[in-house]
């Protein structure tokens, strides 16, 4: 008897013990499951997140592979999101990747990164302020959409761009989204004649590692304002290095070898003002209004130079592309 009721309990324990057993592995896969996802969530998240997702390389590619995807699961949502970041890095990719964006959000709306998308890829027009708005509301520690809204609102109402580029300084949750919503903030408190703020925005994107030719030229705008001629000859030559083609929006391309080019001239490097000014012109949009002042500046350099008849060229031009853009 004692013999069976310990076989009994035997029996029972380990019947008890595989239960257990069980539980605990359904627990651990459980848990297993619930950290895959959260890692599936992560990279999904630094794959899609903000500015940085713009960035595909060999898009064609991307497009293809993820088409592939979606023509045999219509539910992946990644394939669609990934497709629609890759249609926007393509000329004319427009309003196919806003409809892939538009698909994830039917599918999943509470996808904080395709309401960014969407939103950014609207601005100017459509519902883009709304859609800014709703990835905050889905993440408030979406930095790179503060700093599109704050972009958005800058010719309505800087007051309020310069909060939301505070805020996205507040939350932003790593150096690389800090130092662009520095450089937002630096170029409006700039257009905004806060020329010291801006410096101090500028000098600390740049430690947080924005070595952009945007940065480095509208920061030497700034530091010719404060006339820090040295810094801004620096600048110039760090944004030429970088892209030699840079051009801003009320500018065509070459603007730095335009700015550096008048340092030269300045402090009587001639040979070098000449070239600078000569490849800012060979660059430059016809109907940019900086031409006329290149070819005169480069007049002055060659007339300091002795070379007079490449100067009266060039006095000539300037007169005639100024006078033609004064012309109704």
């Amino acid at each position: 008897m004692l013999a069976n009721g310990q076989s009994g309990f035997g029996t029972r324990t380990a019947r008890l013990l595989t239960a257990g057993a069980i539980v605990a592995t359904l627990f651990a896969y459980g848990c297993r499951s619930a950290d895959a996802n959260a890692a599936e969530r992560a990279v999904s998240r630094r794959q899609f997140r903000g500015l940085a997702a713009l960035q595909v390389e060999n898009p064609d590619s991307v497009i293809a592979e993820c088409t592939r995807r979606i023509d045999a699961d219509s539910t992946d949502i990644g394939a669609y999101m990934q497709r629609a970041l890759a249609y926007d890095s393509k000329e004319g990719g427009h309003w196919k990747t806003e409809a892939d964006l538009k698909r994830v959000i039917r599918a999943d709306s509470g996808n904080a990164d395709a309401f960014f998308h969407l939103g950014f890829l609207e601005l100017g027009y459509g519902d883009s302020e709304k859609n800014l708005t709703r990835a905050i509301g889905l993440d408030s520690t979406y930095s790179d959409a503060y700093c599109r809204l704050g972009w958005a609102y800058e010719s309505k109402n800087k007051k309020k761009a310069l909060a939301y580029y505070a805020k996205a300084i507040e939350v932003a949750p790593d150096s690389a989204s800090l130092a662009t919503a520095y450089t937002y903030r630096a170029r409006l408190r700039r257009d905004m004649d806060a020329i010291e703020e801006s410096y101090v925005d500028f000098e600390e994107a740049l430690r947080l590692g924005k070595k952009e030719a945007f940065v480095y030229a509208e920061f030497g705008y700034v530091c010719l304002r404060l006339k820090k001629e040295d810094e801004a000859l620096a600048l110039f030559t760090r944004a030429i290095e970088t892209d030699p083609k840079y051009y801003t929006h009320f500018s065509s391309e070459g603007r730095p070898f335009f700015e550096r080019g008048q340092i030269y001239l300045q402090r009587g490097r001639f040979g070098e003002a000449a070239d600078d000014f000569t490849r800012f012109i060979e660059m430059a949009d016809s109907t940019d209004f900086f031409v006329s002042d290149a070819y005169q500046n480069r007049s002055d350099a060659y007339k300091k130079m002795g070379a007079l008849e490449k100067a009266g060229a060039d006095s000539v031009r300037a007169r005639i592309d100024t006078n033609h853009r004064h012309c109704p």
